[in-house]
């Protein structure tokens, strides 16, 4: 009897033991972090290095074939899986999640010749057997795959592949699937390309408020209301955004893409969020470095500048891919050229600005020419851009609104971290040319920035101080308490100044035009904002660069030093530097040091060449 007593206790002490194992790794399943999400090792995934190559100029991978060489432009990240397939391959995966879990890949696969089919199965292997989920057989196609998974131990993950030709996937992704809209993580960030900040909150004659969606969206959240960005122009803003470094850190420009050794901090929110990207493709392609830290980066067609509809179609796939994946914790990052010249807007929006336009479509006059930058035009011309413009941030604000509320139908709104912003403005002649990258006045640097917290905290709160888009990540991660990736970052924590609390000294946001300018010809500029006070630091037009400029009209030569009462003076009309020697004196060494590390950033960018696809992308959107 004694001696079934111990064996009793000895195999309830062993069923507590294994108890607590399976609690353990359920608890381990749900922690912040890797267990919500398994990504399979990038040394696991199959990688061919006989038909393929990363190109050494910028992370483009390239199919070789016969002494031929084709950029795959369709793939959304470098780092998955991809061989040139010859009959039958399988790609067996161990998972390391169990139960009810998600599967996402991109897929995108080629055949060769064109019209030979390539078949994809995915299959559970079991015990042996192999139980079929999805097939997808064509000559071509690029698709987004999410699977619903049952996973037991001992299974394989099989992708079975069978035909002729180039089949690239991303590195799989394995997830905790969550069904409940409440208990989900999101993180959305909308960037409208080409808003200006003023035009946040404006009424026009006629037409009434611009933004009454994108204010109402405002009482949800946080405004700070003087952000500016780190340059004029796309892709350097961007990657400031990203990287949380202004333009002459991060050293990004047409001809050089993101240093290996810089970090983007996508990379960090990856460690416990899934990471989706869809853009306006041109400048913002991964090629620049832009896909660093994605799971899934990719351009969205009808974001390109020439769909009039191209927000509405956006926050349409957005809403697609937030229902499909069911992802426990997603970043997703949302950009759109709407509001880019050229401009197309819907004409029922046009005409609440106008009831009879002249003009339907215009390009900015400078569009494809940079040399046109500051060629005069009639009145005509100039107010049916401003008027064609109005009808895209019309536009915008309409399918923003729909964007809300279809969140709020699906129950995803009060859980999520939304941020609204823009990289850059637009000029209309204000102060003497057309369009952006070419000035740091603030009808080009000053963008809107909204921040909803889950659950709407700090909702209606005003944040007044100067700002800066690399602040953008370093406060989610602040408030995500995630680490930052580098000390070397340009971008401040803001939720100190979201909570209430005042800075302990004076903060200086830097924007420039220097290593990431699209035209040459366009010399430095440096602009320094503190308070309301702003100086810019000019440096004059090159003899060569006026040469480029004289067949259509020269530039406008402004003084060297600029200096800027914003809160007298927000249309920046009257140069006030001699009036403030002590201030500009308090510049003068951050100036210096600017303008040194300015020098170094474009040292390494002199003698490169653009490859001929880069080149097309920038002269279709205008940049050369």
């Amino acid at each position: 009897m004694m001696k079934k007593t111990r064996k009793s206790a000895g195999s309830v002490a062993a069923l507590a033991l294994l108890g607590a194992a399976v609690l353990g790794g359920l608890l381990w399943f749900h922690r912040d972090g890797q267990g919500r999400f398994w990504r399979v090792p990038e040394e696991r995934l199959p990688r061919d290095g006989k038909y393929f190559a990363i190109s050494p100029e910028r992370p483009q991978l390239v199919f070789r074939e016969d002494g031929r060489e084709e950029i795959l432009q369709e793939i959304p990240s470098i780092r998955g899986g991809h061989f040139f397939l010859k009959g039958r391959r399988i790609v067996s995966l161990t998972p390391r999640l169990f139960g009810r879990i998600g599967f996402h890949t991109y897929l995108y696969l080629q055949g060769r010749p064109a019209s030979q089919e390539i078949e994809f199965s995915l299959e559970i292997e079991r015990r042996g057997k192999s139980l079929g989920l999805r097939r997808i057989k064509a000559p071509r196609t690029s698709y987004a795959l999410f699977q619903d998974l049952d996973i037991r131990r001992g299974d394989r993950i099989l992708m079975k592949f069978a035909g002729r030709g180039i089949v690239c996937f991303s590195r799989p992704l394995l997830y905790e699937r969550i069904a409940e809209p409440a208990r989900r993580e999101n993180i959305i960030l909308i960037a409208a390309d080409t808003f200006r900040g003023d035009y946040l909150g404006k009424t026009v004659p006629g037409a009434g408020p611009l933004t009454p969606n994108l204010e109402a969206f405002a009482r949800d959240a946080v405004r700070l209301e003087n952000a500016f960005s780190s340059t004029s122009w796309t892709l350097p803003a961007f990657m400031s955004l990203f990287t949380a470094r202004n333009e002459y850190h991060h050293g990004v420009g047409i001809k050089s893409p993101l240093a290996d050794d810089v970090p983007s901090l996508v990379e960090e929110l990856s460690r416990k969020y899934a990471t989706f990207g869809y853009h306006g493709g041109m400048v913002m392609n991964g090629n620049w470095g832009f896909a660093r830290g994605f799971d899934f980066y990719k351009e969205f067609e009808q974001a390109t500048p020439l769909y009039p509809e191209g927000g509405r179609s956006l926050f349409a796939k957005a809403m697609e891919v937030l229902q499909a994946g069911q992802f426990p914790r997603l970043f997703l990052f949302l950009h759109t050229y709407q509001l880019h010249s050229p401009y197309t807007p819907p004409l029922k929006f046009l005409e609440r600005v106008n009831s009879r336009p002249e003009f339907t479509r215009l390009d900015a006059v400078n569009h494809t020419q940079p040399a046109k930058t500051y060629l005069k035009a009639d009145e005509r011309t100039k107010e049916a851009l401003a008027e064609l413009y109005q009808a895209e941030v019309l536009a915008f604000d309409s399918y923003f609104g729909g964007f809300v509320a279809d969140l709020k139908r699906a129950g995803l709104y009060e859980n999520s971290l939304i941020v609204f912003m823009s990289d850059h403005g637009e000029e209309f002649f204000e102060h003497g040319g057309w369009a952006h990258a070419h000035s740091l006045y603030d009808e080009a640097l000053r963008v809107p920035l909204l921040i909803k917290f889950p659950r709407q905290r700090f909702a209606g709160r005003l944040v007044s101080d100067p700002v800066g888009i690399v602040d953008i990540l370093p406060t989610l991660l602040s408030y995500l308490g995630m680490r930052r990736a580098s000390d070397r970052l340009d971008g401040e924590d803001l939720m100190p100044l979201i909570r209430g609390r005042r800075r302990a000294g004076e903060r200086t946001v830097v924007a420039t035009m220097s290593s990431g300018r699209y035209y040459e010809f366009f010399p430095v500029r440096v602009s320094l904002i503190s308070g309301r006070s702003k100086l810019i630091f000019n440096e004059p037009f090159t003899p060569p660069g006026l040469e480029a400029f004289g067949e259509f009209a020269l530039p406008p030569q402004p003084a060297q030093f600029e200096f800027f009462d914003l809160a007298a003076d927000p249309g920046e009309t009257t140069n006030i530097a001699s009036r403030r020697p002590e201030q500009m004196k308090k510049w003068l060494p951050l100036l210096k040091k600017i303008r040194a590390q300015i020098s170094r950033a474009s040292a390494g960018t002199r003698g490169r060449r653009l490859d001929e696809e880069t080149r097309k992308q920038l002269e279709a959107l205008g940049y050369l």
